[in-house]
């Protein structure tokens, strides 16, 4: 396992108790300089070299200091587990200098960590652990935090599915990278679940076929029975003409995956010149 938020100086003005805000602005900061949401490409390159990314990795230096059970209120809690696990995404990319995908790097989503004043976390052990209620991942039975594990505490309580739209995972089929607030959390989620959804979700009526994000079918189960989860579309998605036609369609659907696309979604410049 290697530790990432270390060996950077920590800003002066950085304090433990506004440190999930202040992350939420340094990532804000990276997105708005490097990140071109209607392309869903990240130029990892430019922000390596930015003023941007520098005052970020002071952030998550600071963090060997916080202690996540300061966090009392439920949407703080999700907010700033979001915004650490985009985060630590980027960063692992870009400390990797990772070139066509994630999945040329082992153990990317295990190996990576960053380290916080009681414990280190994964992006497995923030996922699976902490925003999925410490709930198995894709082909595992095993829970992902033990109970002697202190992460275990900062579990969920209960598993909200639209967290499967909000994680960045620097791949071309995942979601939008977006920052989180505790203020608008669930508006937010709402939002990003719209657009998951307008992008990745169809529904063909006349062959009653129902064609989902293939984070869909991994996590299956967060989503409930069947019927549940055509509710979960048939409220969230966007298109009114999608949302009367699985009301139409009653309970004879089938269901449909798209493949995921690992490659890394990178400028079109950085990825042409990862293939020299």
């Amino acid at each position: 396992m290697e530790i990432l938020n270390s060996g950077y100086l920590k800003g002066d003005s950085l304090k433990e108790a506004h440190l999930p805000s202040v992350l939420a602005k340094a990532l804000a900061a990276i997105a708005q300089y490097h990140y071109t949401p209607e392309t869903h490409e990240f130029d990892y390159q430019a922000c390596a070299n930015s003023k941007a990314y520098e005052h970020y990795l002071q952030v998550v230096n600071a963090l060997q200091d916080f202690d996540p059970a300061s966090l009392t209120d439920m949407d703080e809690k999700v907010a700033f587990w979001l915004n650490l696990y985009n985060g630590l995404v980027i960063h692992s990319v870009i400390h990797h200098e990772v070139c066509g995908s994630v999945r040329h790097h082992n153990g990317f989503y295990t190996y990576n960590c960053y380290k916080l004043k009681d414990h280190h976390y994964s992006l497995d052990d923030i996922e699976h652990g902490i925003l999925r209620s410490n709930s198995p991942k894709f082909a595992s039975f095993w829970r992902p935090l033990k109970k002697k594990h202190p992460g275990y505490q900062h579990a969920l309580p209960e598993l909200d599915a639209r967290i499967h739209a909000a994680l960045f995972c620097a791949t071309i089929s995942c979601p939008l990278l977006r920052i989180y607030d505790p203020e608008h959390l669930s508006k937010r989620l709402d939002d990003t679940v719209s657009d998951y959804l307008l992008t990745y979700v169809s529904f063909h009526a006349g062959k009653q076929l129902l064609t989902l994000p293939k984070t869909f079918y991994w996590y299956r189960k967060d989503f409930g029975s069947d019927r549940e989860l055509i509710a979960f579309v048939r409220e969230k998605h966007p298109s009114s003409n999608v949302r009367q036609a699985l009301a139409k369609a009653g309970d004879n659907i089938k269901f449909d995956y798209r493949d995921f696309d690992w490659s890394l979604n990178a400028t079109r410049y950085q990825w042409q010149q990862s293939e020299l």
